[in-house]
Parts: C-alpha cells; structure tokens; sequence
C-alpha cells in the first residue's frame, strides 16, 4: 500500500516486498528439488571393459550400466555411425576387420532426449588370426573329416560282407 505524506509517496515496503518475492522466485527455480540434479549434470555411463585389446574373432560383446529412465540405447562409433540400437545395456558389435576402433554409447528416455553418456569410451584393437594359421586348422579339420567318413564306409561294407556270407551260409545248411 501507497502511503502520502505531503505530496511524496512511501514505496519502501513495497520494494522490498516485491525484492523479496523475486529473490525467492529466482531461488526455488534455480535450485534443485529434492532427488533431482541440475539439467547439466548427466548421469554417466562406464564401460563394464574399457579396452579389448588383441580381439581375434572380429566381434565383442560391450557392456555398461543400466541408465533409470532410459528406454534406449545407443552405440556410436569412433565415426559417429550408430551401430546399435536397443533396449538393454549391452550390445554384440561383429563383423570388425582389422584395426582400431572406439565406441561411446547415449541414452535417451522415451521421448528421445539425451539423458546419459559414456563418458570414456571403449577401445577395441582387432587382429585377426593369422591367414596360414586359419589354413593349418581348416586343414587339420579336414583330414579328420575325411578319416571318420572313411572309417564309416568301412564300417557299413564290412557290415554288407558279413551279411551276404551269412545269407550264403544259411542257404548252404537249409539244403
């Protein structure tokens, strides 16, 4: 409320009501509330393993961990292709050829927002075996391939003989 006094309006109080009342306002928005965090402040996602190293067969199987709220997951590579999409906190990446790669992973809630991120990412080094290996071991499967096959014909003509003589001997003793 205005109060006059000879002509000259007292706005003291009102001021300072209406001081107060902004700094409250900016105070409570500002802030907080409780069991929130400040938007700026992400929740991280760590890599279960951080670095494969020496990883022969071209495929992994990344892992981190689950992120409340978040409804999708996504794998980014070093790129930034997403080379996967999903529901729960692990992702099986195959068919890597030779070299160095790194993956960071996002998750987002239900309408698609960013609401956690790797903050160190995966580091993958693949070596493929090498080629005259692959060769030796195929080889050596083959040869044992070969060998049961060969045992089973044996097995199946040694099986006919015996039957045929012992048809022929059945007959011999009947007449």
């Amino acid at each position: 409320m205005i109060n006059c006094r000879s002509g000259n309006a007292d706005t003291s109080r009102q001021t300072v009501s209406i001081a107060t009342v902004l700094l409250l306002l900016f105070f409570f928005q500002a802030s907080p509330g409780f069991g929130q965090s400040p938007s700026s402040e992400k929740t991280q996602i760590e890599f279960v393993q951080k670095k494969y190293e020496s990883v022969r067969e071209g495929y992994i199987d990344l892992r981190w961990n689950a992120i409340e709220g978040a409804t999708q997951y996504e794998v980014v590579e070093n790129d930034g292709l997403v080379v996967f999409r999903g529901a729960f906190p692990q992702a099986m990446i195959s068919g890597l050829a030779n070299g160095k790669y790194s993956y960071q992973v996002k998750a987002l809630n239900s309408e698609g927002e960013l609401i956690a991120q790797s903050n160190q990412p995966a580091l993958v080094t693949v070596e493929h075996w090498p080629l005259w290996q692959a060769i030796g071991l195929f080889s050596i499967g083959l040869i044992v391939f070969l060998a049961i096959i060969f045992v089973i014909i044996q097995g199946a003509l040694a099986t006919r003989e015996s039957r045929s003589e012992s048809v022929t001997d059945q007959k011999e003793i009947a007449e």
